[in-house]
C-alpha cells in the first residue's frame, strides 16, 4: 500500500509540473482550440484520403481517419490563422467532417467533402475594437443623388488582423441622428429600398469586432436629387410618360432591341389581400414583339432589377419572382408552351418562353391561356384593363384581362419564392427584339394615402400620447401604431379602427403607458379595406422640458407663384419642411434653422398644377400638417 501510495504522489507531482511548464509556456499568450472531426459513415476509415492542416500559411500536418470518428485538436496563440484543405482518395461519399471552434461548430460538410482550401480561421482570441471608416460614398454632403440607385460604401478602418472590423453597423434616416438600419459585413450596401426624392438624409458607419465598436463615428448627409416620377424607379429605356395620362410611364418606346424595368418605390404585401387595376397599352401593331410582364418580386436587386430582354420580356432571370406574363409574339412555335396567339401566364423559375434553353424547364405555374376572351390581340392600338387579386387566406392569385378571368392559381408564393418575407416589390417589365412596339401602363385604383392633418407625440408623467387627425379618408380599416429602439424592428403596439370613408376631420389617440427609456420612436401604419397599407415617416419624442411644446401651422397664402405659410412652434432648432401632392408623392424637403415662436416660409409652386397640396412641418419632437389649395 505505501508503494502505491508513492507512486500516486508521484503521478500528481508529474501532473501538476506538467500543468505548470504549460502555463508557463502560454503566459501572456491566448489561444484558440480548434477540433477536426472527421467522420466515415461506412466506419472503415477514410481510404487514403486526408486532411491538411496549415498554420499562418504553412504546412503542419496531415490527418486521416482511422476508425468512424477521428479527432485532431490544434491550440493556438491568438493572432494566428490556421486553414484545412480535403484531399480526396476513393469512397468519398462516406466521408465528411466538421471544424468546432471553442465548443461551436463553424464549419460542416456533407458527403463528398470538397477539396482544396475551404476554411481559413484567424485566431483572435485577444483584440481591441477597430478604428473608423474613411471615404464615405456618396461622399459627405453630396447633392443630386439618385434616390433609386443608392449604394453606400466606405473604406474600410485602417487597423486589419484581429483588430480589424469585422462588422459594420449602418445608420441611416431623414433625421439626426440617423436611427439604425442594419449590421453588414462588407464596407458596401445597396439602399433599402428607393428613397424620397429632393430629400436630405444623414448616414453613419461604425466598424465592429469582438472587442467592441469603433468610437467617435461621423455622422455624414447627401441629398437626393428630383426624379421625373417620385412613384416610379427606372431602369433600361423606361421613361415617364405624362402624356398618357396622371402617373402613366413607357416600359418599351416603338424601338427595336430595348429593354425596360420599372418599380413601383413602395411594397405590396402578399400577407393582405389587395385589388390592383391599371389600363395597359401593348402597341398597335399585331405583328410586333415582344410583350410586357407585371412582376412582384424581392430580387438582391431591389428596384434596380431588369431580367433578359427579348422573348424573356425583361423579366427572365429576376432572383424570387412572381412573373405574370403577356406574349404578344409567336416564336414559331420554336418553343413549348409558346401559344401562337397573344397568351399569358404565371411563372416562377425564373425563364420565360423566349429563353432558348426553356424546353429544358419545368411548364409555367399557370397557363398558357390565350389572353383575350375572344381570341383578340393585345397589342390592337387599344388600352386593356389589367386587374391582379390576392387572397392570403386561400393563397389564391387571380389575373382578369377585360373584365373576364384568364388566370387563377393557389399556391404559396411568400415561402416558396419570396423566401418568408410577404413584402415584395412590383412593377412592369418588357422588351422588344428584331420587332417592336410601344408599351405603356396607366395605374386605375393604386391606393391612395389618407391625408394625414397632423401625428404628434405627447409626454406626460411616465405616458406618452400618441395623436393623430386626418382631414380625409378612403376606404380606410384601421390604424396600427409600432415603436421601435433600432430603426429596424418594430414592434406593434396596438392597432385602432378607422372611421372608413369621410371627407370631415377626424381626430385619434392612444396612450402608451409603458414607454420605453430615452428617446421614443413611433410611427403610423394606416391599411386600407383591401390590405394594402402605407406606413408614415417615423417621429421622436424624448419626455423632458426642452422637447414639450407645441407645433403648428397657422395659415397659408397663394401669391402669384410663391405659397406661403406660417407657423408657431417651442422648439429653437432645425426644422423639415416638406410639401406632399394629393397623391402622397414628396415633392419639396428642405431642413432649416427656425427660432422659437412664430415663423414665416414659402415655396416656389410655379411648376405645379392647380389641386390640394399637403404642407409638412417636424421639429425634434413634433409634426403639423396642413391642407392647401393652388388655384391657377
Amino acid at each position: 500500500m505505501k508503494h502505491f501510495y508513492l507512486t500516486l504522489c508521484r503521478i500528481l507531482i508529474r501532473s501538476v509540473l506538467f500543468i505548470f511548464l504549460v502555463l508557463i509556456c502560454f503566459e501572456g499568450k491566448a489561444q484558440c482550440n480548434f477540433t477536426l472531426n472527421m467522420n466515415d459513415s461506412y466506419g472503415d476509415g477514410w481510404d487514403g484520403a486526408f486532411i491538411t492542416v496549415y498554420i499562418n500559411g504553412v504546412y503542419s500536418a496531415d490527418y486521416s481517419a482511422a476508425g468512424s470518428g477521428s479527432i485532431a485538436t490544434v491550440a493556438l496563440p491568438t493572432g494566428s490563422t490556421i486553414s484545412f484543405s480535403y484531399t480526396a482518395a476513393s469512397y468519398e461519399n462516406e466521408h465528411s467532417y466538421n471544424i468546432v471552434l471553442s465548443g461551436a461548430n463553424v464549419y460542416s460538410t456533407g458527403s463528398n467533402p470538397p477539396t482544396g482550401i475551404i476554411y481559413t480561421y484567424s485566431c483572435c482570441a485577444s483584440t481591441s475594437a477597430p478604428s473608423l471608416a474613411t471615404i464615405p460614398s456618396p461622399a459627405n454632403a453630396a447633392n443630386g443623388v439618385n434616390p433609386c440607385t443608392v449604394i453606400h460604401s466606405w473604406t474600410a478602418p485602417t487597423n486589419s488582423g484581429c483588430n480589424g472590423a469585422t462588422s459594420y453597423d449602418l445608420y441611416l434616416g431623414n433625421s439626426s441622428p440617423p436611427p439604425f438600419f442594419k449590421n453588414v459585413t462588407s464596407p458596401t450596401m445597396d439602399a433599402p429600398s428607393a428613397l424620397l426624392d429632393n430629400t436630405l438624409y444623414y448616414w453613419k458607419v461604425v466598424p465592429k469586432n469582438a472587442s467592441g465598436s469603433a468610437v467617435g463615428a461621423l455622422t455624414w448627409t447627401f441629398t437626393t436629387g428630383v426624379t421625373s416620377n417620385s412613384s416610379y424607379c427606372f431602369t433600361g429605356n423606361s421613361f415617364n410618360s405624362p402624356e398618357y395620362g396622371t402617373n402613366c410611364v413607357t416600359v418599351t418606346p416603338e424601338v427595336n432591341g430595348q429593354l425596360g424595368c420599372i418599380w413601383n418605390r413602395g411594397t405590396i404585401s402578399f400577407a393582405s389581400e389587395f385589388d390592383y387595376s391599371l389600363n395597359v397599352y401593348f402597341g398597335n401593331n399585331i405583328n410586333g414583339a415582344d410583350g410586357c410582364a407585371f412582376v412582384f418580386q424581392n430580387s438582391p436587386q431591389g428596384v434596380t432589377a431588369c431580367g433578359n430582354p427579348g422573348g424573356e420580356l425583361g423579366a427572365g432571370g429576376i432572383a424570387n419572382a412572381v412573373v405574370i406574363e403577356f406574349d404578344t409574339y409567336d416564336n414559331d412555335g420554336t418553343y413549348n408552351n409558346d401559344l401562337a396567339l397573344d397568351h399569358t401566364a404565371i411563372e416562377i423559375d425564373g425563364k420565360l418562353v423566349g429563353d432558348p434553353s426553356y424546353t429544358t424547364n419545368q411548364a409555367p405555374l399557370a397557363g398558357p391561356v390565350q389572353a383575350l376572351s375572344n381570341g383578340g390581340n393585345l397589342d390592337d392600338g387599344a388600352n386593356h384593363l389589367l386587374r391582379v387579386t390576392w387572397t392570403p387566406l386561400t393563397t389564391t392569385l387571380k389575373v382578369y384581362i377585360d373584365n373576364s378571368l384568364r388566370l387563377s392559381k393557389v399556391y404559396d408564393f411568400v415561402t416558396n419564392v419570396f423566401g418568408g418575407n410577404p413584402n415584395v416589390n412590383w412593377g412592369f417589365t418588357g422588351a422588344t427584339g428584331g420587332l417592336n412596339n410601344l408599351q405603356y401602363f396607366c395605374p386605375i385604383n393604386m391606393p391612395l394615402p389618407i391625408e394625414l392633418s397632423d401625428f404628434s407625440l405627447n409626454c406626460s408623467g411616465n405616458q406618452v400620447e400618441v395623436k393623430w387627425t386626418t382631414a380625409s379618408e378612403k376606404n380606410n380599416n384601421y390604424f396600427t401604431i409600432e415603436r421601435t429602439t433600432d430603426g429596424v424592428s418594430f414592434e406593434r403596439l396596438t392597432d385602432i379602427e378607422a372611421v372608413g370613408t369621410s371627407s370631415q376631420a377626424n381626430s385619434y389617440s392612444w396612450i402608451d403607458n409603458h414607454p420605453i427609456n430615452g428617446n421614443a420612436y413611433y410611427r403610423l401604419r394606416q391599411t386600407d379595406n383591401d390590405g394594402t397599407s402605407k406606413t408614415f415617416n417615423i417621429v421622436s419624442v424624448t419626455c423632458d422640458e426642452q422637447n414639450t411644446g407645441d407645433l403648428e401651422i397657422k395659415d397659408a397664402s397663394l401669391n402669384s407663384t410663391l405659397l406661403s405659410f406660417n407657423f408657431s412652434t417651442s422648439y429653437q432648432g432645425v426644422h423639415l419642411i416638406k410639401m406632399y401632392d394629393a397623391m402622397g408623392n414628396l415633392l419639396e424637403s428642405e431642413n432649416k434653422y427656425f427660432l422659437n415662436g412664430n415663423n414665416t416660409e414659402s415655396f416656389d409652386v410655379s411648376r405645379y398644377a392647380a389641386g390640394i397640396y399637403l404642407i409638412n412641418v417636424e421639429s425634434n419632437s413634433k409634426t403639423a400638417f396642413k391642407k392647401v389649395m393652388i388655384v391657377k
